[in-house]
């Protein structure tokens, strides 16, 4: 074998490392070469500024003064609010109510189907874990608040998918906003 074919073979092995080492090496050079440079990147362009702050800061005035009275809040915002409010508050009971060791049963069951017995040993520990450290009532509240949020988004996400799976010009509308949606703070959603 030539230097040549051992080149080869080495840089098959570690192309991938070879890669993140150059990329690793262009983005610590980075500040240096745009420090040279004379350019004023202290600041973002004033002139690419879109102006949306005054009339999203207007939108929310509105909001907060007009929730209780508006029709968009009264008949659409305020009834999905109660049946979420509902399902929440119905299920933390059960929760609360339900002996701690059935709930320790039923995670420790649920993790041995979903992912063995390491899962299920990890689960409850960390729900004892829980207990110990006096948070039981507050985990219940979480978990509550997590069993509606995967109800509604399996009450939503199932219909969607099946919409898009039978209809292409469907798909294709819906599959840009969801790229969308996935790449912002879940935050900006509230």
């Amino acid at each position: 074998m030539n230097n040549a074919q051992r080149f080869n073979q080495y840089w098959k092995q570690h192309r991938q490392a070879g890669i993140y080492m150059m990329l690793a090496v262009v983005v610590l050079a980075l500040p240096l070469v745009l420090n040279r440079l004379p350019l004023d990147l202290s600041a973002f362009p004033e002139s690419w500024n879109i102006h949306l702050r005054v009339p999203l800061d207007n939108f929310g005035d509105w909001a907060v003064v007009n929730r209780a009275t508006h029709p968009l809040f009264t008949w659409f915002f305020d009834p999905i609010s109660a049946a979420i409010d509902f399902g929440i508050r119905r299920l933390e009971d059960l929760l609360l109510w339900l002996p701690w060791p059935a709930i320790i049963l039923t995670v420790f069951l649920l993790g041995q189907a979903a992912g063995g017995l390491r899962v299920a040993l990890l689960s409850v520990a960390g729900m004892l874990f829980m207990g110990m450290i006096g948070l039981w009532v507050q985990s219940m509240q979480t978990f509550a608040l997590m069993g509606v949020a995967v109800f509604v988004a399996l009450l939503m996400g199932i219909p969607l998918g099946v919409l898009a799976a039978r209809f292409d010009k469907f798909d294709a509308f819906l599959r840009p906003v969801l790229d969308a949606m996935q790449t912002m703070p879940a935050f900006v959603y509230l």
